[in-house]
């Protein structure tokens, strides 16, 4: 997990096998350890591991809990069909990735604390990226990966996913598998949601106790199924003296997951694989589904054009604005939303590509989303006048006159009011023909 080694609260990470949680022992045949492969040396049936005690590798200060176990993942995976896995992009990203790791079952402490013991048969190559998507610089924080193995797990048992596209509710208890700082593995069955980002869907936070090599892990709801995928957090080790130790904190949950519907969305509109996607939408629901209704799955029926570039479950996905991507996003019609794709001091124009924001950028008295300054729409209400608007389109900046968005149009006792109808019924137009397109674009179900 990035830059991540934080304890809330009390340490709550008890062994695999050892948790009397029902999770934990569904868990056990389907949790992955990511693994640089030049630390697993295989000889026929022989198999040695390059696994030094966690405390002698990373400098732990003696009485740091574990420091005496060994350390061999660098991520964390589970298990989601016979021979896929999911785990984070940032663990496993591309081909080259997939060459440089392989993939070890039974990494865990035996019920009676024995070492872990690993054969040659359980350890697997990647041999394919099925689909990866990592934007945590474009604001969405998606960070995910779908890999195939070399073969099917023996003894493995998938987990299922999460597949309703709502938000966590904020609260819901969950449980991390995972494998912190490479050890053998661990459970940590009060984790909590504490932000479940409903307007973005893109990921959640959460309070667990994670660290470095939790990444990938999965996070298991009440009912067992994976919720979200762990991909980073703040805070790191705190030193004392001539070693490191585990930092606590008593605040909030700052650890983020990617929810796995959406991951399971963006793998089904981007690479449909039999094992996981057969039958189902670009939402990742199988039909029929009850939960399903028009009004609350539209952002989830829309096709993108053929101009689109980007991947397809993104384009009127309700997700932000992508711009960049060979075609106009309508998720860019809400001057609200974020805009990914655009470097700093860009906004996204309504031509899909990028413009370079005037020199100094926004005003300090601009109050709406930067990009939408000089975005080639005119925008009022926004404390300061839109380099968009011409002359007298907005009057102070909160009525519009002219065509644009953001405030209430003139009343119609002169010509500029005329003209501010005229540009409402233009804009009414385009939108009515638009959703016409999406309506048209729908997926059948």
């Amino acid at each position: 997990m990035r830059r991540q080694a934080v304890i809330y609260g009390g340490d709550d990470r008890v062994e695999l096998l050892e948790s009397g949680d029902p999770r934990a022992g569904r868990a056990a045949s389907a949790l992955l350890a990511v693994v640089d492969a030049d630390r697993v040396t295989i000889d026929g049936s022989t198999i040695e591991l390059d696994a030094p005690p966690v405390g002698a590798a990373l400098g732990l200060c003696d009485d740091v809990r574990f420091a005496e176990q060994p350390t061999l993942a660098r991520c964390s995976a589970a298990l989601v069909a016979p021979d896929i896995a999911l785990t984070a992009a940032h663990c496993v990203e591309n081909a080259r990735d997939c060459a440089a790791n392989v993939f070890v079952a039974g990494w865990a402490l035996g019920a009676d604390g024995a070492a872990p013991s690993v054969a040659s048969s359980e350890v697997y190559r990647c041999v394919e990226v099925l689909h990866s998507d990592i934007r945590g610089s474009r604001g969405m924080r998606l960070d995910f990966a779908f890999v195939r193995l070399d073969r099917p797990v023996a003894g493995g048992t998938p987990l299922p996913i999460r597949l309703d596209p709502s938000p966590l509710e904020i609260g819901a208890p969950l449980m991390l598998a995972s494998f912190p700082w490479g050890l053998p593995a661990k459970v940590d069955a009060t984790a909590r949601v504490e932000d479940d980002r409903d307007g973005a869907r893109d990921f959640f936070v959460l309070a667990a106790d994670a660290f470095e090599g939790s990444s990938g892990g999965p996070l298991l709801d009440a009912a067992g199924a994976i919720a979200g995928v762990l991909v980073r957090g703040e805070g790191d080790v705190e030193p004392r003296g001539d070693c490191d130790t585990a930092r606590v904190i008593d605040g909030p949950g700052a650890e983020s997951a990617t929810y796995a519907a959406w991951a399971v969305r963006a793998l089904c509109a981007a690479r449909p694989v039999d094992e996981l996607c057969d039958g189902r939408d670009v939402c990742g629901r199988a039909p029929p589904s009850d939960a399903c209704e028009a009004e609350t799955c539209v952002e989830c029926d829309a096709l993108a054009p053929s101009e689109w570039t980007c991947v397809e479950a993104t384009f009127a996905a309700a997700d932000g604005c992508d711009c960049r991507c060979g075609a106009y996003d309508p998720d860019c019609d809400d001057p609200t939303t974020p805009v990914f794709g655009c470097a700093v001091g860009e906004a996204c124009g309504t031509d899909a590509m990028c413009l370079a924001l005037p020199d100094g950028g926004v005003t300090d008295e601009w109050s709406c989303n930067p990009a939408r300054w000089l975005d080639g729409v005119c925008d009022c209400d926004c404390g300061a006048a839109d380099p968009d608007c011409q002359p007298d389109a907005c009057d102070d900046h909160t009525e519009r006159r002219s065509g644009g968005r953001g405030c209430a149009v003139a009343s119609a006792g002169d010509a500029g009011a005329w003209l501010g109808w005229a540009g409402l019924a233009a804009l009414l137009v385009r939108s009515a023909a638009r959703c016409g397109r999406r309506r048209l674009a729908r997926r059948p179900r």
